[in-house]
């Protein structure tokens, strides 16, 4: 049986005290990364369709945990290809 050791909010608090008023950081926004996004995608460099075939080949190339040369290879040959944009 392991020992369960707790600490008392108060404990915590009064030990990182320096560290509370060293900080100075704004308040987080939770909903910044999806602006972020949105704001991206609204460039429309970006398509959805695209990427998600880039992952799949990516992760296709280690189907069990690992990969031979042979699959790296070939995975990057096709992730090269998502790469390339035949309008430039």
């Amino acid at each position: 049986m392991l020992p369960l050791f707790a600490n008392r909010p108060e404990d915590v608090e009064q030990a990182f005290q320096q560290y509370y008023e060293a900080s100075v950081s704004e308040p987080t926004d939770p909903d910044l990364l999806f602006d972020r996004e949105r704001e991206v995608m609204a460039y429309q460099l970006l398509v959805e369709a695209e990427m998600d075939a880039f992952v799949t080949a990516y992760f296709a190339a280690f189907q069990g945990g690992s990969a031979t040369d042979t699959a790296i290879m070939k995975a990057h040959a096709r992730l090269y290809g998502y790469l390339q944009d035949p309008a430039m």
